[in-house]
Formats: C-alpha cells, structure tokens, sequence
C-alpha cells in the first residue's frame, strides 16, 4: 500500500514527505532500501500478520526507492497501543497492519507536521481478544 500511496502522491507534489512503516519484526522493506537491492529475511516475527512476508515486491521495492522519504520501524507493543487507541479513543476498528503508521504517530517516529497530514489506515480483520487490554 505504501508504494501506491507514495506513487500517486509524488505524482501530484514531489515536495510532500511520505513515510512507510513497517514492524521491527518484519524488516524487509527498511533492509532492502538500506542495501539497495531486495532482501529475503530468514523469517519474521510481529502481530501485523499483513506485513509479515520475509521479502518484497521488485516492483514495490523500486515505487518504495523512488518515492518513499523515510521508512520507521514499530513495535508490535506500538502497534498493540496504536490498535486500542484507534478502537477505544476513535472508535475505529483496525487490523495491527493498518494501524501500524498511528502506532508511529503514537510512539514519535513520526512527527506530524503543522497543517495537512494524513495517517491510511486499512482493514479490520481483528480479533480483538487478540489484543492485550482491550476486551479482559
């Protein structure tokens, strides 16, 4: 999703800063950008089952290289906050995946700018007793 956002924001103004987050459990995108070619990691370990694969897309790589300013590493304890705030505080359910940029908003990887910003947040596909907290 991130390389699609960036694309399609980069498309219509070069000078917004675009941010990809990833789970510190599941590299694989930081890893290949950092070693500028694709990385397969040995294995992944994190909560956000959508960002779990061990290896990119070549095409998303080379979207993520051109467009992408900044790539942050959560938690899965940031991404667990990141879901009971956006369920207890917003109201909205989303799956550890989509919640990964608010748990980097939350925890100050990412510093919102004055003015415009926006966080995507994706899918619901969550069970909540999954989540430490939120349903004892």
């Amino acid at each position: 999703m991130t390389s699609g956002v960036a694309t399609a924001v980069k498309s219509l103004k070069q000078r917004v800063k675009v941010f990809g987050v990833e789970p510190a459990g599941a590299p694989k995108m930081s890893e290949s950008v950092k070693k500028g070619e694709l990385v397969t990691l040995a294995g992944t370990d994190t909560i956000a089952d959508g960002l779990k694969p061990v290896r990119a897309g070549e095409l998303t790589f080379e979207h993520v290289k051109k467009y992408v300013d900044e790539i942050v590493l959560v938690s899965d304890a940031e991404i667990i906050a990141a879901v009971r705030h956006l369920v207890l505080k917003e109201k909205i359910v989303v799956e550890p995946s989509g919640a990964a940029t608010v748990a980097a908003i939350l925890s100050e990887k990412i510093r919102l700018p004055k003015g415009p910003a926006v966080a995507v947040l994706s899918g619901g596909n969550v069970d909540l007793r999954m989540v430490p907290g939120l349903c004892d």
